[in-house]
């Protein structure tokens, strides 16, 4: 799929929009939505029979915040999303985080911390 063709689902999605607008105004330091929403719009659109939000499993908004590597940071940023719209099935992630749980949750040795959010989209 090209970039144009994706936009242009993306743009004719109100609730994806709307979620995009979402993450963005939520002050979650250089937030984006993963690819799991994203895929299920592309799928429904291109390949199914529509893209239907009500079967979206979550959500996820992933963030970059060095100074706040607690779960309890995820947990405060998924209510903020959760306060801005409640419908969806928000997950939010400090992507900055990731090396102090990914070897004990996933196995492995150990993991570099993510320093932009651009390395986690690359991993």
């Amino acid at each position: 799929m090209r970039e144009d063709e994706l936009r242009d689902l993306v743009q004719r999605s109100p609730w994806l929009v709307r979620a995009l607008g979402v993450v963005r105004d939520c002050g979650l330091q250089d937030a984006w939505i993963g690819a799991g929403a994203i895929r299920d719009l592309v799928w429904g659109e291109r390949y199914g029979d529509g893209f239907d939000p009500s079967s979206v499993r979550d959500v996820d908004a992933i963030f970059l915040d060095a100074a706040g590597l607690s779960r309890d940071n995820d947990d405060r940023a998924t209510e903020r999303l959760v306060a801005a719209w409640p419908e969806p099935p928000w997950e939010a992630k400090n992507q900055a985080a990731v090396h102090t749980w990914y070897p004990a949750k996933f196995g492995g040795g150990q993991v570099d911390p993510l320093r932009a959010i651009a390395d986690t989209v690359a991993t």
